[in-house]
């Protein structure tokens, strides 16, 4: 394990270090540093990993809902004191090999995190990064664009209220979930800063002020409310010495009130009632829950506990909790906050369902009452308890990557945890002494059952909930921000028109304002040279068992043994294709050989780290128009339980039950409020797919798989019942799906695992070929289509077949998609037009191009804009713009991965034709793309207009005023 030469006592560039100390679940010695002058805290992970993190985060309590945390987070990073451009986050977005760069507002902190793996890129990000977050500009115009601002285009027009923040909480607020959340949070914690909305209630954000804005900076963006926290191998005094000669050394210690308020214990529950919006199908149902606050945050074992506690209640099939409420009847599903979420001071655990009748509240209480008691009275269930204590070190130790979010700064979010609160940063990353103590304590007669007891039926602070949802009040948030905007302008005088006039007119001046080169120029920049030429390879084995082709990759997985089966889903009969989603999630969770299903949970908690199916599906590298779709049986263990894995594959692949009408019941409700929730919270991806759905045969598949269509088909069986049907498809599914015939595993692990006759055992028992294949064959052209939802935001997207699939065309729409990302669409979608989001999505597994607005108030205007951003970068593109975009279309390649993906991913690679040869072409065309080839691009999209294919997924009244100005939609309900 890495170390460095430096003691305890010892001053390093202005810090005196505090403490030392191996953490070897983080194979990381851990370096806990004070600054002398302000008291900024700081620690180092220091280890081999070259991919370096650095975070800053400040305490930030709120005492009101007009969102400045959360404004001033997105205000800091456009335009500071060495960088005075409009967005130097977007430039560095565009021209930096980060693997990380973001921020985040939290309920009582904010944070601000970089990474990259090229270390000049590392410092030319901390160096942007503190100079954003200690010396801010926070322009009037930063904080109208970004926070909110009297839109008045002309002085006659009718007055809105406009901003990124704004809108984006709009968004927030038209979610039944996220509002749910929120007023527990809320009910749990009064007069806290948790009780307040910090990212803002959208009927309180017009109630900040600038000086209010500008006033919460001053307090608490100081070097002595500052928490640094680093991560990789670039030596501590390195980093550090740098931001004490750029920033830190120009401070002195100052009082910072950082007061989260005070939050008294409960003598008894309480009881919140409370409506909140919903779609049509979810008026009049509730989501029920009981919350209750379990103090701990500070204490690694206390986290553990809950954690345990989570895992046996609610995990599998057989978790007591999640048994009893579901076979209730009460409701269809678990909610979506079940469980422990120690992420804040106020650590909650939460049990409940979701689309209950309120009249069956007090049922549901009683339910989740009566089994926790019946726990406590006859202890847990060894089996079960033993699979979650497992579970939870599986978590623990596995190695992550991916989702957005490298493994660094999981690792700093959960020193955080404890950290800011003046707790001990590393007791709940060196995990091993905490982990072993609870084994040691739940091995004791009685110790679950006192925890049932302590954590539920003797803990008083508990908030009973009941949160009925309301289709009328989501209908009516759609119209809250033009009342909203007639109400607050009622009494302007000409002269108050005038003046909004005339700032609306500066701030849309400044948006269109491009950079000057010499603006450009101040930033820190890469040269081309910097960039590492090569991808990276995976090494991959080739071998023949029993004639199906297995690709093994040995990289260090720390222990953990990864097994993938991929067969082809072109072997299901066409009319059962649209159930396979249900059996992917049924086949994993079912009774088979001779366990039920609550004992196959037990089995799978005991011996796997997680075991799913999942379909995935590619364009060949070759023949754009031939689809490789898989079903993916994936499973995870440790080492020494590779043989127990084995055996759950062969009971699956061999004896599975297909008589649970019960489970197949609970899947059907679970994906219905999983889709309802996601589709409008995310209704950019629905509509892509939708999009890309009618031009290419793999995005058509894809979103039958897991798009609307895949949302009304489940919806649909909700209604029929007929359970029996369901399972019928299932059982010809399995038969005609399971054979050798197209076949192949992918094995991930560090040194070779003996599990050869096994593997020949379980794929000479599989049949060797189905009768028959399924062509997948596209869908005729549609018009637009506009898919209706309650919300007060919408989800625009266009998207476009490519020519081909050669490599040069590939490079060139990574490159435009970067560009139009983080140059015209940002600018116009987001800056101009006051959406959250404004994005061009290109993949190379499919031959589509997408343009996408996110929690966006506009439609039409969004369309009109995505063909002017392709009109103007056609013709204004130079070879700068391209050169600068290739540092972060690489860094996408280069990303890091955790084990798992490098290795399920090569495989895929090796079957579709995407050979490593051909991924290195990828890269070559992006470092050789040139302005023409990109000019060229967008002349073929402008082109192909017609051939385009738009779908949004917005509210009705957006649909209409779009109808009215000409656009021709196919209008369908969600």
């Amino acid at each position: 394990m890495q170390e460095q030469n430096i003691r305890v006592g010892q001053k390093i560039a202005g810090f005196i270090l505090q403490d030392v100390q191996t953490v070897t679940e983080q194979n990381s010695v851990a370096y806990t540093l004070t600054h002398e002058k302000t008291g900024a805290q700081c620690i180092h992970l220091f280890n081999t990993d070259a991919n370096n993190l650095f975070s800053v985060a400040f305490k930030t309590p709120v005492f009101d809902d007009t969102g400045v945390a959360h404004i001033l987070e997105h205000s800091v990073l456009a335009g500071s004191k060495n960088y005075p451009l409009k967005d130097p986050f977007k430039e560095m977005l565009k021209g930096s090999m980060q693997t990380f760069l973001n921020a985040m507002t939290y309920p009582d902190r904010t944070v601000y995190p970089v990474a990259s793996q090229v270390e000049r890129d590392y410092f030319n990000l901390v160096d942007v990064y503190c100079d954003a977050v200690f010396n801010p500009l926070l322009r009037e115009n930063t904080f109208r664009q970004e926070g909110w601002h009297f839109d008045v285009p002309e002085p006659d027009a009718p007055v809105s209220i406009k901003g990124i923040v704004y809108n984006e909480m709009k968004g927030v607020f038209s979610d039944f979930h996220n509002n749910v959340a929120r007023k527990m949070l809320s009910g749990i914690a009064p007069g806290t800063t948790y009780f307040h909305e910090s990212g803002g209630d959208p009927k309180k954000i017009p109630d900040l002020t600038y000086e209010q804005f500008c006033d919460f900076h001053g307090r608490l963006y100081h070097p002595s409310n500052a928490y640094f926290v680093l991560y990789g191998n670039i030596p501590t005094e390195k980093t550090l010495q740098f931001v004490e000669d750029r920033f830190l050394s120009s401070y002195e210690r100052q009082d910072v009130d950082t007061s989260i308020g005070v939050l008294a214990p409960w003598n008894s529950p309480r009881q919140m009632d409370i409506t909140v919006p919903a779609s049509r199908e979810d008026d009049g149902y509730a989501s029920v829950l009981l919350n209750w606050y379990c103090p701990g945050v500070l204490d690694g074992y206390e986290g553990l506990i809950g954690d345990v506690l989570s895992h046996y209640l609610f995990d599998g099939e057989s978790a007591p909790l999640k048994r009893a409420l579901l076979d209730s009847g009460l409701g269809e599903d678990l909610d979506d906050m079940c469980g422990y979420d120690n992420d804040l001071f106020i650590t909650v655990f939460t049990a409940g369902l979701q689309r209950v009748l309120p009249q069956n509240s007090e049922a549901v209480f009683s339910c989740i009452m009566k089994t926790l008691q019946n726990i406590a009275d006859t202890g847990p269930d060894p089996e079960l308890l033993e699979g979650a204590i497992r579970r939870v070190e599986f978590t623990l130790r596995e190695i992550r990557e991916g989702g957005g979010y490298p493994h660094a700064l999981q690792v700093a979010t959960r020193i955080h945890r404890s950290w800011i609160y003046g707790g001990d940063p590393l007791t709940h990353i060196a995990y091993e002494t905490p982990l072993a103590q609870l084994k040691k304590k739940l091995a004791e007669p009685g110790a679950f059952s006192a925890f049932i007891r302590r954590f539920f039926l003797d803990n008083d602070h508990c908030l009973r909930m009941v949160a009925e949802g309301s289709s009328a009040m989501g209908e009516q948030l759609s119209r809250q921000t033009e009342e909203q905007a007639t109400r607050l302008s009622a009494d302007f005088t000409e002269e108050d028109r005038h003046r909004y006039h005339e700032e609306t007119k500066a701030l849309l001046a400044e948006q269109q304002r491009a950079h000057t080169p010499e603006e450009l120029a101040v930033l820190p920049q890469l040269d081309k040279s910097d960039i590492p030429l090569e991808n990276e390879l995976v090494p991959c084995q080739e071998e023949r068992i029993e004639g199906v082709q297995m690709y093994t990759h040995p990289v260090f997985t720390g222990g953990v043994y990864y097994l993938d089966w991929a067969f082809d889903i072109s072997r299901i009969p066409h009319n059962l294709i649209p159930f396979f989603p249900l059996y992917a999630s049924y086949i994993t969770k079912a009774g088979a050989g001779e366990y039920t299903t609550a004992e196959m949970a037990k089995r799978l908690n005991l011996v796997t780290g997680g075991f799913s199916c999942n379909d995935t599906i590619i364009e060949d590298g070759e023949d754009s128009d031939k689809i490789h779709a898989r079903a993916v049986f994936s499973g995870k263990c440790l080492r020494q339980n590779v043989p127990a894995l084995l055996e759950v594959f062969e009971d699956v692949f061999l004896r599975p039950d297909f008589t649970d009408t019960t489970l197949v019941k609970n899947i059907l409700f679970q994906q219905v409020n999983q889709y309802a929730h996601s589709i409008v919270s995310a209704g950019h991806s629905y509509g892509i797919r939708r999009g890309l759905g009618q031009l290419l045969p793999s995005k058509q598949l894809d979103e039958k798989l897991n798009g609307i269509t895949q949302y009304r088909f489940i919806k649909k069986r909700t209604e029929t019942h007929d359970y029996d049907e369901i399972l019928r498809a299932f059982s010809q599914i399995h038969k005609a799906l399971l054979t050798r015939d197209g076949l192949f595993l992918s094995n991930t692990c560090t040194t070779p695992v003996e599990d050869g006759d096994m593997l020949s055992r379980i794929i000479r028992a599989l049949p060797e070929s189905s009768e028959e294949t399924t062509s997948l064959s596209l869908l005729e052209n549609s018009s637009a289509v506009a898919v209706a939802v309650n919300s007060s935001v919408n989800y625009v997207t266009q998207s476009w077949k490519l020519p081909h699939f050669a490599p040069s065309l590939v490079g060139t729409s990574y490159i435009l998609a970067r560009l139009l990302s983080t140059g015209l669409l940002w600018d116009t979608i987001r800056v101009e037009g006051g959406a959250y989001g404004g994005m061009a999505v290109f993949s190379s597994a499919q031959r589509g191009f997408s343009l996408a607005s996110y929690r966006d108030p506009n439609l039409e205007d969004t369309l009109t804009r995505f063909v002017g951003a392709l009109k103007t970068l056609a013709e204004t593109v130079t070879q700068s713009d391209v050169d600068r975009t290739m540092f972060a279309v690489v860094s996408k390649f280069d990303a890091p991965r955790g084990p798992h993906a490098k290795g399920v991913s090569e495989s895929f690679a090796r079957v579709t034709g995407n050979s490593p040869e051909r991924r290195q072409a990828f890269r070559d065309a992006v470092l050789s793309c040139t302005a023409e080839k990109v000019s060229d691009l967008c002349r073929y999209l402008l082109g192909s207009i017609e051939q385009s294919q738009v779908a949004v997924i917005a509210n009705e009244e957006s649909i209409q005023k779009a109808r009215d100005t000409g656009r021709a939609f196919a209008v369908e309900q969600l």
